[in-house]
């Protein structure tokens, strides 16, 4: 009844209206990489860009994407990540999805990392096997994030699952995104999840049940436990020009953000504020040889003094006269 009353005073907008298109459409080439933070009380969105690829990051909270002004002028966005299932990043993403379900509207969208449930529908049944019976005011992240999978699923759009991987040192890997001879080179490492995490496989059980709430025996959510946490370093080609690293922790707890940055202690690009690639490899100091070091020596000793003149022997000093 609340619903239908306010309908007589509200207009609800339609999704076309909403997510206007633009016949202006193209690519941005950046002269130095770039980071959009899209406006703030919208939730969690950002792009990162550089000359010939960019990267979407979350998609904000509103149905209006708080993104969608100035993606709707690129071509394309090649690649999308969605850190985690939450209130704050969904439902803008969702809105475009179901925008360009209606007409093929700009912007393209790439490749998407995404850890979702794969392959079989999730239950339509609540927790315990009961029938859900929930509030048509309240926001389940489950069918939220069931939503979007079918969303993509009709725009043929794949969620590939993005975790840590390390080598047999203990280093983590990098997950490259794009590389271009006489450009750069963008790596990400992906500091949480880890590939064998415990919390991301109760996390994807969980969702396919369709639980009402996440149970985790932790003081954190579930879903924040599983939130991708990444580090971005771009690596350009001219050997002067500043490596960048951007750090996206998402909404993972501190302390796994440090547990993931203690697995990249020995990435070069860590050990100094500020660095290049000619300051990373600059060469060493020449090492002196023990000839070089020997005639160095002796230049260094000082010169041995003249021997100094005696004094005249007292017989023949000249004697003067009396008075």
């Amino acid at each position: 009844q609340f619903s239908a009353y306010l309908s007589y005073s509200i207009k609800v907008r339609s999704m076309k209206e909403l997510l206007a298109s633009s016949d202006v459409v193209g690519n941005i080439r950046f002269s130095r990489p770039t980071l959009y933070i899209f406006p703030g009380a919208h939730g969690d969105s950002t792009l990162f860009g550089i000359s010939g690829f960019n990267l979407l990051i979350n998609g904000g909270f509103g149905r209006k994407a708080c993104f969608w002004d100035f993606a709707r002028h690129l071509d394309r966005i090649d690649a999308m990540l969605i850190t985690h299932l939450g209130y704050d990043n969904l439902f803008g993403l969702s809105s475009v999805l179901q925008r360009k379900q209606q007409e093929n509207v700009h912007p393209e969208i790439g490749y998407t990392y995404f850890n979702c449930i794969e392959g079989e529908k999730p239950q339509a049944n609540g927790e315990n096997g009961h029938e859900s019976k929930m509030n048509g005011l309240t926001v389940n992240l489950v069918e939220e994030g069931n939503r979007l999978i079918e969303n993509m699923q009709r725009l043929n759009l794949t969620p590939h699952p993005c975790t840590g991987s390390v080598d047999a040192k203990g280093q983590l890997q990098p997950i490259n995104l794009y590389h271009k001879i006489g450009h750069g080179n963008l790596d990400m490492y992906m500091l949480n999840p880890a590939q064998d995490s415990r919390e991301l496989k109760e996390f994807l059980g969980q969702w396919n049940k369709s639980v009402r709430n996440f149970n985790s025996k932790a003081t954190f959510p579930l879903p924040n436990a599983c939130s991708m946490c990444c580090l971005l370093v771009w690596r350009p080609s001219a050997v002067n020009d500043n490596i960048t690293r951007i750090l996206f922790p998402g909404n993972v707890p501190q302390a796994r953000v440090f547990e993931g940055l203690e697995k990249l202690k020995g990435l070069d690009v860590l050990q100094h504020d500020m660095c290049t690639f000619a300051s990373l490899h600059k060469p060493p100091p020449a090492k002196r040889t023990a000839a070089a070091s020997s005639n160095t020596s002796r230049s260094a000793k000082p010169p041995a003094k003249a021997p100094s003149a005696r004094p005249a022997a007292r017989g023949n000093e000249s004697r003067s006269a009396p008075p």
